[in-house]
Parts: structure tokens; C-alpha cells; sequence
């Protein structure tokens, strides 16, 4: 209080003086000041907790491969895809039931076993095919994306049919494998990239029908001999060459086996089981024009790790003018969209999670007073049949796709013990706990 006290007194002096020594300007108050109490408080330090980095989840990966049979058109699909009025040629309406599958799939495969050698070498089917070029187009629109060219039909328009196939292919945006422009073109391997995993494609076949590779264009087709060693060693080598190239899965088409011949030979056993020891991951197998069984194996490894190898001895015909009948039943209307389920995690090796199967069947019918052919997805037709949304098929046409999926389950399975779950029309086969 004397502090206050004190302090006021000086005030006073300093106001009063000055006040004295100059003139009135303002009316003086009297102030009574008051030194306020500072309160002062302890402002503890806040520490600010580290930023902690989440870690993030690895990308996961996947793709859907599928795969089909045979792609020929005989004579009667020439004229039933033949327009009189605007003179063109269209084989759209054959895929478009089962083009919905083959969309569902990242990356599908085809075996072309025709010519697109154009108009001027003439149109024809068995026994020397050359289709019209729209074929290519018909395909690329149902959704696929690559076509297997190595088969015993290759050479059907000669070595210019050879390279205008391929050109009419780049032209419509497909990949291929199997037939090659140049020597440069036959030494590479096609390796394709979808969504992040990789795969190295192969195609090679037994022979062309006894039809020559010219002399300068050996490369033209891949061919191997199963009396000749050293030809099934190139294709082998060729195999361990795409391994080297560390790409997540080998494919490699072969087409090899007896025709209309339900299950593989020895041949096919031995030519199998030296793919997968050369590093091939998945072998699709054509020629016999009719199904073969799928086969899941484990391949020991070098490092004592075993891998998993998946074979279909034959895809079948997935469309084509051939029938059963009283003197040959072999099923050469039947086919599948054979699928493999991919998974990759990042930083990790790719596996193949499941494998699937649609049973097709080739209707053939005349409609407009001409041929028709069209693929049917077996499994949905018959659910639609059921339930009364299709009623146009015969009672002959429900009783043969009866059959055909009773058949084509059973038959596919023959090296597989466990029963397939089947979801959405497609049956499903597990490869991983």
C-alpha cells in the first residue's frame, strides 16, 4: 500500500506542476491508479505426438484368363453367313450368347485354325480353309484377344495366306502367336502384361498337312516332329528361353493328339510332362476336335519348392460345322470357355487361385431358309429353359444339351477328385485352401 501511495503522490507532483507552468487546456480529474496484480501461470509445454506413418497395403492384382477350342468355318457357315442383298459376309451371330463370357475375361485366346487369305484365293471350308477377313473382326467384337495361328491348318492358302492372316489380325487390333512375318518376328516372345502380371504366349503344332514351309521362309510356323528329337528340343528350349525372360506364367498352345479321340495318347503325356519340366505354368492343348480332360499337377522345383502346372489335353471344337452322328458319335459339337483365375500381391508371386469352365454346344439349325450356326452356354440356356424364359429350342435341342452337360462335367474332371461349385452357370474347381 505505501508503494500506491507513493506513486500517486508523484503523479500528482508531475500534474501539478505542469498544470502551473502552462495554460488551462482540460479539465483535471482526479485518477486514482491502481498497479493491476499480474497472475502469472505455468504454461506447461505440450508435445505434439510423432506423425505415425501407416503403412499401406500391398496392391493386389488380378486377371481372368480364358481360353477356347477351335475357331472353323466350313462350308455350310460360309453360306449361312453369306448376305445376298449387300453381298458381304457377317459370322457375328454365331458368338453372341456366349460373347458375355469371353468379355468377362482380362485377356481371351482363341485357336484361328483358318486362312484369312482374302477373296481372290476363294472362300472355302474343309479341306483347305480360308474364311473371309470379317472372321477377325466378328472375333475381336465377341472379345478376344489373342489367337493361337500354329495349327495344321496354317499353310491352307500357302505362305501368302500365312502373311495375310497376320495382317488382317494387326488390322482388327488381335494378338497372335505361332505364325511369324519374318525370322526376327519368329525369334521373339511374346510377352504381354495385364494388370501387372505377366505372361510369356507360345503356340507350336505337329505339322501342316504335309503342306511345305518354303525353303526361304522357314520361320513362318512353329513346328515341331514327334519323329524328329531335335525339333520337340527347340520347342522345349523355346519354353526355357520365355522362363528365362522371369515372366509370372508360361502359356504355350500345342496342337497335337489324335482327332475325335476323347483322352491324350502317350505322346501327348510325354510332350506334357517335358513342357512343364522346361517351365511352361499352363498348357492348352488343340487338334483332336473334341474335349480332353483338364489335369492339375505339382512340379518339383530345383530349389525343392514345387509349382503349380495346369494342362487341357483339348479345348474341343468351339465352333464349326462338325457333328455327331449314328456312325461317328465322337461329341465334335461340344466345347468350353476354359478360365484361370490369377491373384498377385505385391511383392509376391503370382498363383493361380481357381480354375473355371462353361460347357458350350454348337446349335446348327436352318433359319431364313439358310444354315445357322451358334454357340450355346449350356449351363445358362438350360437354368433359362427351367424357369420359362427360352422357349425356342426343341425338345431334340434341350435333350442334346442335357447331355452335353452331364457329359462335359464328368469328362472334364476325370483327373480331378474334388466336385466343382458352380455359381452363375460356370462350374468352379479350387486350386488354393
Amino acid at each position: 500500500m505505501k508503494f500506491k501511495f507513493g506513486l500517486l503522490l508523484i503523479v500528482i507532483i508531475i500534474f501539478t506542476g505542469c498544470t502551473l507552468l502552462q495554460p488551462r487546456l482540460n479539465q483535471t480529474f482526479d485518477v486514482d491508479i491502481e498497479t493491476p496484480e499480474v497472475n502469472q501461470e505455468v504454461v506447461e509445454e505440450v508435445v505434439l505426438p510423432e506423425k505415425i506413418e501407416e503403412e499401406s497395403e500391398p496392391e493386389q492384382y488380378h486377371v481372368i484368363l480364358s481360353a477356347v477350342g477351335d475357331i472353323m468355318v466350313h462350308r455350310w457357315q460360309l453360306e449361312g453367313a453369306y448376305d445376298i442383298a449387300s453381298k458381304s459376309y457377317n459370322f457375328a451371330h454365331s458368338f453372341e450368347l456366349v460373347a458375355p463370357y469371353i468379355q468377362q475375361a482380362d485377356y481371351a485366346i482363341a485357336n484361328l485354325e483358318t486362312t484369312l487369305a482374302g477373296e481372290e484365293r476363294g472362300y472355302q471350308g474343309y479341306p483347305r480353309f480360308n474364311t473371309p477377313e470379317v472372321l477377325a473382326e466378328n472375333l475381336k467384337d465377341a472379345g478376344f484377344d489373342l489367337m493361337t495361328t500354329a495349327n495344321n491348318h496354317s499353310m491352307d492358302s500357302n505362305a501368302e495366306g500365312v502373311l495375310h492372316t497376320l495382317q488382317v489380325l494387326d488390322e482388327v487390333g488381335l494378338d497372335y502367336v505361332g505364325t511369324h512375318k519374318t525370322q526376327e518376328d519368329s525369334e521373339r516372345i511374346f510377352i504381354k502384361e495385364i494388370n501387372h502380371i505377366s505372361f510369356a504366349f507360345l503356340s507350336y503344332t505337329y505339322g501342316t498337312n504335309g503342306l511345305p514351309l518354303p525353303k526361304e521362309q522357314p520361320y513362318l510356323v512353329n513346328t515341331w516332329d514327334m519323329y524328329e528329337p531335335s525339333r520337340l528340343e527347340a520347342m522345349y528350349a523355346k519354353v526355357r528361353e520365355a522362363k528365362e525372360q522371369n515372366p509370372d506364367f508360361v502359356v504355350i498352345s500345342v496342337h497335337f493328339g489324335n482327332e475325335y479321340k476323347s483322352f491324350p495318347n502317350d505322346h501327348q503325356e510325354r510332350i506334357v510332362k517335358s513342357l512343364f519340366e522346361a517351365g511352361a505354368d499352363i498348357i492348352l492343348g488343340s487338334h483332336p476336335h473334341v474335349l480332353q480332360p483338364i489335369e492339375v499337377r505339382q512340379i518339383p522345383q530345383d530349389d525343392g519348392q514345387v509349382r503349380t502346372g495346369i494342362v487341357i489335353y483339348s479345348l474341343g471344337n468351339f465352333i464349326s460345322s462338325q457333328q455327331p452322328t449314328q456312325e461317328d458319335p465322337a461329341p465334335k459339337d461340344v466345347g468350353i470357355i476354359f478360365n484361370i483365375d490369377i491373384q498377385k500381391i505385391e511383392g509376391e508371386k503370382a498363383i493361380m487361385q481357381n480354375i473355371s469352365f462353361i460347357p458350350t454346344w454348337v446349335q446348327w439349325i436352318r433359319k431364313n431358309n439358310k444354315p445357322f450356326h451358334r454357340i450355346i452356354p449350356v449351363e445358362q440356356a438350360l437354368r433359362e429353359i427351367e424357369e420359362g424364359q427360352e422357349t425356342t429350342f426343341t425338345t431334340r435341342e434341350i435333350t442334346r444339351m442335357k447331355q452335353v452337360k452331364m457329359e462335359t462335367v464328368k469328362h472334364m474332371m476325370h483327373y480331378i477328385e474334388i466336385e466343382p461349385e458352380v455359381r452363375k452357370d460356370i462350374y468352379y474347381i479350387p486350386l488354393q485352401n
